[in-house]
């Protein structure tokens, strides 16, 4: 009888955020949000851009969450954000990163 067995190896996962900016309905073009956070988000990738929502992925890197917060809240009114949210990344969301599949076969 043969048995196959499979070895999965997740890099770990959580370690990144998602940031959610919903912007006003008045808002008339986006690439000022856009310009600002490849500017003060070193890494964050664009991951959902649709009607007035902007979502990016990120690994905070010097002053973290807290200059995040600072940036976002300072400019809120001036570039039309409604609200934003920050949420740790989860499982779902790094299931493409699975390192390695290892397959063996064993005589049982």
């Amino acid at each position: 009888m043969m048995h196959t067995t499979c070895v999965l190896n997740f890099l770990r996962f959580g370690c990144g955020y998602h940031i959610k900016l919903h912007m006003k309905p008045s808002i008339t073009s986006l690439n000022p949000v856009m310009e600002l956070i490849r500017q003060n988000f070193e890494g964050a990738v664009l991951k959902e851009s649709h009607h007035n929502v902007l979502v990016y992925q990120w690994v905070p890197g010097p002053g973290g969450l807290g200059h995040l917060h600072r940036v976002l809240q300072d400019v809120k009114d001036e570039l039309d954000i409604a609200n934003f949210s920050v949420f740790q990344t989860n499982l779902d969301d790094v299931s493409d990163k699975i390192g390695l599949c290892v397959c063996t076969d064993n005589k049982i």
